[in-house]
């Protein structure tokens, strides 16, 4: 019965500060004993970082157990400015950012490459993301096939750019994002020109884009849908 029970509490978490140590290390020990795998019952993981304690205490624990989700599909993940450094560290050592691999030059090595160097075996299913705070924690959607972004605070000037440098070079040859299929932005500043601007980059930076949430000053609330032909329309 514990387990059957376990299923659905352990399906969507949404956790900050010390509920958040709680459960990670929950799911880390149950991990390595094998007694009982919480952390493959996870589907969708929130997690809201503040304060020295979550740098020094929560981040470490937070990446170690995302790091064994194996069936997570969504992640909701809120760093503040100046912390996403120490963040991004800590999940490239846990093989959670997946990277480019030349094949040819594994070929020339004279040990087998560790599995984990293909970071599939990390977050192979995830599909959905929510940032907020620090944009540079958005380099967990490189090389995934991620099909829904959100971003759950305000862009400002530069910010869609950087999304656009992350999410649009699907890959290390330049090929184009066309598996983004829904994407959500609150602009903070700029003028009806930039907006619109701003549309026409978003359309060619994703060119399999469906659905497109956007606000800003000028428009209250917009929800577009692009259309799949060549010449792609707004309608609002």
């Amino acid at each position: 019965m514990h387990d059957v029970g376990s299923r659905h509490l352990y399906r969507e978490i949404n956790t900050t500060g010390l509920q958040a140590r709680r459960f990670c290390l929950t799911i880390i020990s149950k991990n390595l004993s094998g007694v009982s795998a919480y952390a493959e019952h996870v589907r969708s993981f929130s997690y809201h970082g503040s304060g020295f304690f979550d740098v020094c205490l929560t981040y470490p624990l937070v990446c170690d157990a995302l790091a064994a989700m194996s069936r997570l599909r969504m992640v909701s993940l809120s760093i503040p400015e100046g912390n996403g450094d120490f963040f991004l560290d800590l999940m490239n050592k846990k093989h959670i950012f997946r990277k480019h691999v030349n094949v040819t030059s594994l070929m020339r090595l004279s040990t087998p490459p560790s599995p984990k160097l293909f970071s599939r075996v990390t977050l192979p299913m995830l599909e959905n993301l929510e940032i907020g705070g620090d944009l540079s924690i958005l380099r967990i959607a490189q090389h995934r096939k991620i099909r829904r972004v959100t971003f759950t605070e305000e862009l400002f000037n530069g910010d869609l750019g950087k999304v656009i440098q992350i999410l649009g070079n699907f890959d290390a040859t330049g090929s184009v994002n066309t598996i983004l299929r829904t994407l959500s932005v609150r602009i903070g500043s700029g003028s009806i020109h930039e907006t619109f601007s701003q549309f026409l980059l978003l359309s060619d930076a994703f060119p399999g884009l469906e659905s497109l949430s956007y606000g800003s000053p000028h428009l209250n609330a917009l929800v577009c849908h692009l259309s799949r032909s060549s010449t792609k329309t707004y309608h609002c």
